[in-house]
């Protein structure tokens, strides 16, 4: 059950609210830069805005918020929300790290009050010894803005100052460096033709940006990779997009390179490709909500039938997870000038960069002047209908071929709640086409249901005790492998005594799936449906795209 708590701030009386506010966005952006994975799912902020900074100490929230801006006593209130309390508990331990208790604590000094910070958990107390804390029953919402959250895989050094200030829905400024990302303003002309328009997203090794191809006068997908990189993916998708086949159902979920060309900047030289442009990934548009019975399906089917047509012409994706998932546009955009879609979707939200340490020196030609948040233009799950379930696979930076570039299991970086078992416990043997289905496994059941089906903000052991609670014993000869198996498992592997155990896969059906469909009245699936391959053993059901089920005759 999400867990949700309200985080109260105040700032210095020589602070002034500008300022304060600045600060904190920036202070926000460097915990979630420290925390990495154990930063709450998501982090709404409101601001008072106080034009002083009363003593007043009797004056919190109780119930609702009410009167005028100068009778609160702090300058801001946060919901942060977290998959659970343990996940909260995680997040209270890794800012409690003394290295980043310090770092966290030096960024306050200058701009917040820290004996006036607040924590509230929403409907319960969390106890007598932690501080200033408040039953609240509502939570509080901040407007609904036009961007959310991107995923980024860009590693960040844990415990090192960064050189610039983090700023929130960006990648990683650092990463602005030779070898490193090419800087890129909004405006910015690459290759005599693409007129950069806003930012679609990024992640360790691209940045991805709308563009407006002049030559041909329409809107394109650009791809900017870091640095003297080869581009794995653009060879993929023109081998794809070649092949003839074009009578396979799920050829049309691979995307067609339309361009590629490199640009030389002061980080190096950058390969770039252009392609259509696609909506956005299934992970934003499905983060706390879920699609209709019938979209669920469909998307499923599709996605099968998008790696089916993959695997048929000799590839394994090698990443398969809901980020890399995305819903295409249900519209042209072509006919919008950039004023015109500007209009349409807003302006693109830009920030300043600046040095970390505070300093007014010029910044380095290796980054650009101003960050830009990222664009979403997206419907959230519950509005999709039929119309809206064609998809498309992206990033295809880990694809490869079995038979012609096999990869091993240690060389397999998709996330670990989405990691097949055979690249932990077999890293030197070659992985094939079951690598994807572990993980196709996995985005269906993400879209299916509320949940991912294993937990992807645990540490790296409990996800294997997470994977044994929900499927059974693994077999012995990888058990054996597993060091950490004694505080989960005894020998025979049963579960040891006094802790947690994740319930069976049909009680995690129940309860990460059903229990929230039959809540929200967004459709449940019919009994033929969650009964199948249970009476005998081997045979299922498949979802086509038109969101029926048909027997697979397995």
């Amino acid at each position: 059950m999400p867990f949700k708590i309200l985080l109260k701030a105040t700032r210095l009386p020589e602070t002034s609210p500008s300022t304060f506010k600045s600060r904190l966005e920036a202070h926000i952006a460097l915990v979630k830069h420290l925390t990495g994975p154990d930063f709450p799912l998501s982090h709404r902020r409101s601001y008072i805005d106080r034009p002083t900074t009363p003593s007043s100490e009797g004056t919190y929230p109780t119930t609702v918020l009410l009167g005028q801006q100068s009778d609160f006593s702090f300058d801001s209130i946060a919901e942060l929300t977290f998959e659970d309390e343990a996940a909260f508990e995680r997040f209270q331990a890794k800012v409690r790290e003394p290295e980043i208790a310090k770092l966290i604590q030096e960024d306050e000094k200058g701009w917040s009050d820290r004996g006036k910070l607040g924590i509230v958990v929403l409907g319960e107390k969390l106890g007598d010894n932690v501080g200033m804390i408040h039953r609240v029953k509502p939570p509080i919402h901040s407007p609904a803005t036009r961007h959310t959250v991107s995923y980024s895989t860009t590693p960040h050094p844990q415990y090192q100052l960064p050189k610039y200030t983090p700023i929130d829905d960006t990648e990683y400024l650092d990463r602005y460096e030779p070898g490193g990302y090419h800087p890129i303003m909004i405006g910015d002309v690459l290759h005599s033709r693409y007129t950069i328009v806003d930012k679609l997203g990024y992640g360790g090794y691209s940045t991805v940006w709308l563009a407006r191809d002049t030559k041909l006068d329409r809107y394109v997908a650009l791809k900017v990779l870091i640095s003297d990189t080869t581009c794995n993916e653009v060879r993929v998708l023109r081998a794809l997009s070649t092949a003839n086949t074009s009578a396979h159902p799920g050829r049309d979920s691979i995307p067609v390179p339309l361009d590629e060309f490199t640009v030389t900047g002061p980080n190096g030289t950058h390969t770039c490709y252009t392609m259509l442009p696609a909506r956005s990934n299934l992970r934003e548009v499905s983060y706390s909500r879920l699609f209709p019975v019938d979209v669920a399906r469909a998307l499923c089917g599709r996605l099968v039938s998008g790696v089916a047509y993959l695997h048929s012409q000799g590839y394994v994706h090698g990443d398969i997870h809901l980020r890399n998932i995305l819903s295409t546009l249900p519209t042209n955009l072509d006919n919008l000038s950039i004023e015109e879609f500007y209009t349409e979707y807003g302006n693109p939200e830009i920030y300043p960069i600046t040095l970390f340490d505070g300093s007014t020196s010029a910044l380095s030609p290796n980054v650009p002047p101003k960050a830009v948040s990222t664009l979403f233009l997206g419907i959230h799950a519950g509005e999709f209908t039929l119309q809206d379930t064609r998809i498309l696979l992206c990033d295809f930076g880990e694809t490869f071929s079995p038979s012609v570039n096999p990869r091993l299991g240690e060389d397999c970086h998709t996330p670990m709640a989405f990691c097949p078992p055979e690249a932990i416990f077999e890293p030197k043997a070659p992985l094939s086409y079951s690598a994807d289905m572990w993980s196709l496994a996995t985005a269906i059941w993400e879209i299916l249901g509320m949940k991912v089906v294993f937990s992807t903000d645990v540490p790296y052991d409990e996800v294997i005790a997470h994977w044994m609670d929900v499927l059974g014993p693994m077999p012995w000869e990888w058990f054996e492998k597993w060091d950490e198996r004694g505080r989960f498992f005894d020998e025979n592997r049963r579960a040891v005594e006094g802790r947690y155990v994740w319930a069976n896969l049909e009680g995690a059906f129940e309860e990460c799936v059903r229990v929230y469909r039959r809540k929200h009245t967004i459709g449940d699936f019919d009994e033929d449906e969650t009964a199948g391959g249970e009476a005998d053993g081997g045979g299922g059901a498949a979802v086509g795209v038109d969101g029926k089920v048909g027997d697979t005759g397995l």
